[in-house]
């Protein structure tokens, strides 16, 4: 489990550090405060042997056009734009292990650029010179270190390779541009192959007392989740409301990752009000039991009281809410535990 986490030249951090993180991490701030650049920072730390995720991130900001000109495609990944830097990103983790991952623009010739592992689409061509994003990590005693780079070729082929282990658990990364309907029955089948589908039935039921029973469907060669509430027919999940939905996506992500890293971007999206404690609860326990971490944003006032009234409900209070606040260039983080957030309710406009 992450404990500080930091970020150099990444987006809008020019040099950020936030600590201390706990089991489950609510972020908050005003628009362009930084909320979604901090989820994306830590995705790319917890992947930094796969180079693919920097296209996966520009993708779910609508930057999903490619260059063999490196700066075009990457460009606004770095701070500023300014690219002759590289990307520093570091973690602590419980065992105060320390990892640390560069991102960096690098020129190379097609003969120090083996494809080891396929390529992503298209055709390779040989051109001498090109840039690509290169990525290099390696925790404190060098016992784990590795290489990764993309590159994209003139006829906007994307080529990769990778050099070394997987350095943290899976992660995964709830945006509102990543869920798919196809992916949220992958995920319960695989739940379903080893008889946990229950539990995810159990967890829904605090929404949807009506709910008896999950299938997956295949309609029109599609797979999608249906649910006995009772009617004569199953009934498609997508029709029984956005709030359902999204708590069911996040359940089935949390269960599938196992001492896993789950990032969740405007977390309250689609969730009444008065669900908002009983979605933390579940959530909280889940993570506790499987353990994951969770780090999420919210804009949501509502959301910030639950999670605080959830967990200092419970025997462990392992939350902390941590606010972005920006000044000019530079982004501040202010982190409550639980004895001021039993107080910064009296001004809620301190803590949003």
């Amino acid at each position: 489990m992450l404990r500080v986490f930091s970020i150099r030249n990444f987006r809008c951090f020019e040099n950020f550090k936030i600590e201390p993180l706990e089991r489950v991490n609510l972020i908050a701030g005003k628009n362009n405060a930084g909320k979604t650049a901090l989820l994306e920072a830590i995705f790319l730390h917890l992947g930094a042997h796969n180079p693919e995720l920097p296209l996966r991130i520009n993708f779910w900001r609508d930057i999903d056009y490619i260059s063999p000109v490196a700066s075009e495609t990457w460009g606004w990944l770095f701070f500023n734009k300014e690219s002759n830097n590289a990307i520093e990103l570091m973690s602590i983790s419980d065992n105060q292990d320390k990892l640390d991952l560069e991102i960096r623009l690098g020129s190379l010739n097609e003969q120090t650029f083996p494809l080891q592992n396929g390529e992503l689409k298209g055709s390779t061509t040989t051109e001498p010179e090109q840039q690509s994003l290169r990525f290099e990590y390696r925790n404190q005693d060098q016992s784990i270190r590795g290489t990764a780079e993309i590159r994209i070729n003139g006829d906007g082929s994307v080529r990769r390779r990778q050099d070394g282990p997987q350095p943290f658990p899976l992660s995964a990364f709830l945006h509102p541009r990543s869920e798919s309907g196809r992916e949220d029955a992958e995920r319960f089948s695989n739940l379903e192959v080893v008889r946990r589908q229950d539990e995810v039935i159990s967890y829904l039921q605090l929404l949807e007392p009506r709910l008896k029973k999950l299938a997956v469907l295949v309609r029109a060669g599609k797979p999608s989740i249906f649910a006995d509430v009772g009617l004569t027919e199953l009934l498609p999940i997508s029709l029984m409301g956005d709030g359902i939905g999204r708590f069911l996506r996040i359940l089935l992500t949390l269960l599938n990752i196992p001492n896993g890293v789950m990032l969740v971007d405007e977390i309250e999206n689609g969730l009444h009000y008065s669900t908002l404690t009983d979605v933390w609860r579940v959530i909280g326990k889940a993570a506790r039991e499987l353990n994951v971490q969770v780090f999420a944003t919210t804009h949501s006032y509502e959301c910030i009281r639950a999670a605080h009234q959830s967990f200092a409900s419970d025997n462990v209070y392992d939350f902390r809410y941590h606010r972005l606040e920006r000044s000019d260039n530079t982004i501040n983080v202010f982190t409550y535990d639980k004895d001021m957030l039993e107080v910064a309710p009296i001004a809620d406009l301190e803590i949003r």
